[in-house]
């Protein structure tokens, strides 16, 4: 139960990260385009 529970914790987090880690790359890459 509680394995279950740690586990679906770190899939959210991951997941989280995995989206803003797509945002904030996509925006640099938009910055980085501009500046050039």
């Amino acid at each position: 139960m509680e394995f279950g529970v740690s586990s679906l914790r770190q899939v959210s987090v991951m997941a989280r990260r995995g989206v803003q880690g797509v945002i904030v790359g996509s925006a640099m890459a938009r910055i980085a385009e501009e500046s050039l």
